[in-house]
């Protein structure tokens, strides 16, 4: 706790026993164009999304496993662990937020499924459209681009 006063410090308090009548509030929320908390720009306000998170584990459950490495000396230590997640779905959703209109999702190419969807419509009653779809589909595939053919009736 800091006494007040420049290099003078309090040691050894204890905030609810030796600390009465404090409130802890938040005076204001912070608004677009607030100072950086680093001094070097200004807030600015945006939407966001966990698309993945770290928790440090520490040697709780290690030490119950009893996962033990060897140090620099070859003395046996218990590791530090950690757990890391990515949320699949969440990644998606994020995607999906960021790239769409008012037809559907516009996928990002390195999300994409396929780079090219071919619909051969109408070849069921025309052989020129069907043919014109199988070439099609064997240039695209031929030049190494990825295409789902939906060629169904």
């Amino acid at each position: 706790c800091g006494a007040n006063e420049q290099d003078m410090h309090l040691r050894g308090v204890n905030w609810d026993r030796d600390v009465q009548g404090y409130v802890a509030v938040d005076i204001r929320n912070v608004c677009e164009g607030d100072p950086s908390p680093s001094g070097a720009g200004r807030l600015r306000i945006a939407r966001g999304i966990e698309v993945g998170h770290i928790f440090q584990l520490g040697r709780k459950y290690s030490s119950a496993l009893k996962a033990l490495v060897l140090d620099e000396a070859g003395k046996e230590v218990t590791v530090f662990m950690g757990c890391y997640g990515i949320g699949v779905t969440r990644v998606v959703a994020a995607a999906i937020e960021q790239n769409h209109d008012e037809r559907g999702i516009i996928w990002p190419e390195p999300l994409a499924p396929f780079q090219v969807v071919l619909l051969s419509l109408g070849a069921q009653k025309s052989a020129a459209v069907r043919e014109a779809a199988d070439r099609l589909y064997a240039t695209l595939t031929g030049a190494g681009i990825e295409v789902l053919y939906d060629d169904r009736d």
